[in-house]
């Protein structure tokens, strides 16, 4: 595969910054064409450590890492986090306006790469890839690690459709689609949510008066119940929602055995 830079970017950044930017440069000006991900006046895109390493086989993640953090010095590219969930550690990345002038040609680069011809002729940097200048970066067959917006929120509503026709009370659907998103949960969560409501649904308390005291689905999700426990249900009924364990009190004969015997001594 063929890997693309600008000539002017290499020679103010290096040429591995180069490599990286103009993939970057081109996702970028991709999403800014569809109206995607545009946060703080400018475009952005994303991708994970691991994709990257990916997409970029000749790097390690290590020098990845390193490349990154150089632009950032630099002053050359804009880190972020647009993400819908807290846990979700993918970064956002944005090139500076100084890269962009580069690229638009408002701006000549401070130094001229006295190394490299104006058109493109290949060369090995690092001994490891062939570039063509200005030719297109790496194709769309892998562009993001993760879906966009629209997929997500599609997921999240299959899933929760799972969760809504297993769980027995059908109460209060607005609050519970709410704590459902509220948990973000994948498909491995819902998995454990549906074993936990078939175990629950043959307790006693969720059959007592017809499933009366079956929590509202905000509610168990909220509590997080389907990492409840199972209590044995020996013994066990429920009255007003309450768990009452059942003691048989022993019977005459039950004492009478229970009764240390005594020996008549012989006169």
């Amino acid at each position: 595969m063929d890997y693309s830079f600008n000539g002017d970017v290499a020679a103010v950044y290096g040429i591995d910054e180069a490599v990286f930017i103009h993939n970057l440069y081109w996702w970028i000006r991709k999403n800014e064409a569809n109206g995607r991900h545009h946060y703080e006046g400018r475009s952005w895109t994303y991708n994970s450590m691991k994709a990257f390493s990916e997409l970029f086989p000749f790097w390690t993640t290590k020098q990845v890492r390193r490349i990154i953090e150089k632009l950032k010095n630099a002053g050359a590219l804009l880190v972020g986090n647009f993400n819908d969930t807290s846990f979700d550690r993918t970064q956002w990345y944005a090139l500076s306006d100084e890269v962009i002038e580069i690229y638009e040609g408002k701006k000549v680069a401070e130094k001229e790469p006295d190394h490299l011809p104006k058109r493109a002729v290949p060369i090995r940097p690092n001994g490891q890839m062939t570039f063509a200048q200005m030719g297109k970066p790496i194709p769309d067959s892998k562009p993001y690690s993760k879906p966009d917006n629209l997929s997500c929120a599609k997921a999240q509503s299959e899933l929760f459709k799972q969760f809504w026709d297993a769980y027995p009370k059908k109460k209060a659907k607005g609050d519970a689609e709410q704590a459902f998103k509220a948990i973000a949960a994948d498909e491995t969560v819902v998995n454990e949510i549906l074993v936990a409501i078939d175990q629950q649904k043959k307790s006693n308390q969720w059959k007592e008066q017809g499933g009366r005291f079956i929590p509202y689905p905000g509610t168990w999700l909220r509590g997080r119940q389907w990492e409840d426990e199972t209590t044995p249900e020996e013994n066990m009924r429920y009255i007003g929602g309450q768990a009452v364990v059942d003691r048989q009190e022993p019977s005459g004969n039950d004492i009478l055995r229970r009764r240390p015997l005594r020996l008549k001594r012989e006169a």
